[in-house]
């Protein structure tokens, strides 16, 4: 059963992620639960069903279990920039009449789900090759350079776009395709 097929509540999932082993138990129990005590059977490919999970990005096990259970069915989206507003990321202009205001985060969304994204983004700046070399670069180009806190929230959106990417592509995570041609260029010649 992949994460589609399922009937599970979110929450259920975040408590069936952390505790893989007891997968079938916990589905044969929900769907009697729903189903008033018969039990329907699923056929379950635990490995088409953790292999995102075992691919992520350093850092970010419980996290992703934690983005799926805010989150929800991830297949009901259509791209990450959807996921990206409802954790309330997306930028949004303090502006009114002629007066030009500073470009912030909307904060209209999920506020657990922005914390939780903050706190897997933070690690993996330390210790993932990846997004250390995009923060670095974030916070030191020539041409717009962020804050470091900015760099965190672009890469909070980045980590949602590459999570959004392993779960419904079922790919796994390669470290390369993170940076992408272009930003591989630029950090080059940045450094």
């Amino acid at each position: 059963m992949t994460l589609r097929e399922s009937h599970c509540p979110p929450r259920l999932w975040l408590r069936v992620l952390r505790h893989p082993g007891t997968l079938e138990d916990r589905c044969e129990a929900w769907s009697r639960h729903k189903t008033g005590g018969e039990a329907r059977g699923y056929s379950l490919d635990l490995d088409r069903t953790y292999r995102w999970r075992r691919s992520s990005p350093n850092g970010t096990g419980h996290s992703v279990a934690g983005f799926l259970a805010e989150v929800g069915d991830i297949h009901k989206y259509d791209h990450g920039q959807q996921i990206i507003r409802l954790a309330g990321l997306n930028l949004k202009e303090n502006s009114s009449g002629k007066r030009k205001g500073k470009t912030g985060i909307s904060k209209r969304g999920r506020s657990r789900l922005r914390a939780l994204l903050f706190r897997a983004v933070m690690p993996m700046v330390a210790k993932n090759p990846a997004f250390k070399a995009l923060h670095h670069y974030y916070t030191t180009r020539s041409r717009n350079p962020l804050k470091k806190k900015q760099s965190i929230i672009a890469l909070c959106g980045r980590l949602i776009r590459i999570l959004f990417t392993l779960v419904t592509k079922q790919k796994e995570y390669v470290a390369n395709d993170v940076m992408g041609p272009v930003h591989q260029i630029q950090i080059q010649v940045a450094a």
